[in-house]
């Protein structure tokens, strides 16, 4: 007997061991709690040797995030020194909130915020609250850590005016269904469904928000919205115009859209 003879014939296709690894990765990760959106609308298939790369280099951060240590943000970032703000002028308020960010930045911490907020305000912010909030201490070079200032004083008018803002592009712009799920309640989707399968596809003209009357549960925003919408297997399309209705329900973590009132048509 030669040892030909106990070779099997199917040779293991390189490509195929590589992509069996990356779904033990993808597995692995998901054990830890993430998750994968898959998104394709080009029909472009990541190849396995990068889809690996990246696995690799998100496995090695879990591991680096899961051994590091918390430390206050005052601490990590030197404890800078600073005056408070009661014995500043107007001015020296506005030239410390600029120092401050500035060597926030330089230490990979970055805060913004979503709207103008007043330099007194950002100031107090920082050296009062921000400066003593935890973060993990992750060594690795160029790593940026974003802050939201609305992430710990949270405007509610804004979220939910971004809240149906983004509402509005992703029903007309034909984005991913999924995010239509997360910002619309359940109560509200079969009627969303219906509308959107009354026509091909949708072309956004104008969005303006008008007014917005926010409680502590429940909102309305009414906007100006113009779009126009055609009709499968035609020529012809249909213009939406005037003022829309949008109700909100809020949630933990932000605002749903419960129902939603269009412009008539051709009005």
């Amino acid at each position: 007997m030669r040892n030909e003879d106990f070779d099997d014939p199917q040779e293991i296709d390189p490509e195929e061991d590589l992509k069996m690894d990356n779904k033990i990765k993808r597995l692995e990760l998901e054990m830890k709690g993430a998750k994968f959106i898959e998104h394709n609308p080009d029909g472009i298939t990541l190849p396995p040797e990068v889809e690996a790369q990246m696995l690799d280099q998100i496995l090695a951060f879990e591991k680096i995030k899961n051994e590091a240590k918390e430390v206050e943000i005052y601490q990590y970032l030197g404890r800078p020194k600073f005056k408070p703000i009661d014995t500043l002028s107007s001015e020296e308020i506005i030239l410390e909130n600029a120092r401050l960010l500035k060597l926030m930045s330089k230490k990979g911490v970055l805060l913004a915020s979503m709207e103008d907020i007043d330099d007194g305000v950002m100031y107090k912010f920082i050296t009062e609250e921000f400066f003593y909030k935890k973060m993990l201490d992750v060594p690795i070079k160029g790593f940026i850590r974003h802050y939201i200032y609305e992430e710990f004083h949270p405007n509610e008018k804004l979220n939910a005016e971004k809240t149906a803002e983004f509402f509005i592009q992703a029903f007309m712009n034909e984005l991913d269904p999924m995010p239509i799920d997360v910002l619309c309640r359940e109560e509200a989707r079969p009627y969303l469904k219906d509308f959107k399968n009354l026509y091909a596809r949708f072309d956004l003209k104008d969005y303006q928000i008008q007014t917005t009357d926010i409680k502590k549960i429940k909102g309305t925003i009414t906007a100006y919205l113009e779009f126009e919408a055609f009709i499968e297997n035609s020529l012809r399309s249909h213009l939406y115009q005037g003022e829309v209705k949008i109700e909100l329900r809020r949630r933990k973590g932000g605002w749903q859209v419960s129902g939603i009132v269009f412009p008539k048509l051709g009005a």
